[in-house]
């Protein structure tokens, strides 16, 4: 356990982004797939539309949930730029369902390039 704390100890640590002297911020995606996840995508989104970094897109998918995942979605798709709700189509033969949600998140991000 003392190994574990060392290293941890001289891990390099980000600058806030405040503390930058930066114009130019690159566009960043965080692409968000999210299955059956009503008791945490809440959390989740609020904890990425609080970041400090201004440029940036979180399309959100909801992989075909059976809960208010995407529901919860919709609402902060609706209520704040930086999220987009995208539901995600029937899985299709040869996919695996988080790849192919996280395809979805991707795609629709080219497509509006």
């Amino acid at each position: 356990m003392y190994d574990s704390i060392r290293s941890i100890t001289k891990v390099p640590k980000l600058l806030h982004v405040a503390n930058l002297h930066i114009f130019n911020f690159p566009l960043v995606s965080i692409i968000l797939p999210a299955r059956n996840e009503e008791n945490y995508i809440e959390e989740c989104l609020k904890s990425l539309l609080s970041q400090d970094y201004p440029n940036y897109e979180t399309p959100a998918i909801n992989d075909s949930s059976s809960d208010d995942t995407g529901r919860i979605i919709k609402k902060y798709g609706f209520s704040h730029s930086k999220v987009t709700y995208v539901e995600n189509p029937p899985l299709p033969q040869g996919w695996t369902g988080k790849n192919w949600a996280c395809y979805q998140g991707y795609f629709m991000l080219v497509a509006f390039i």
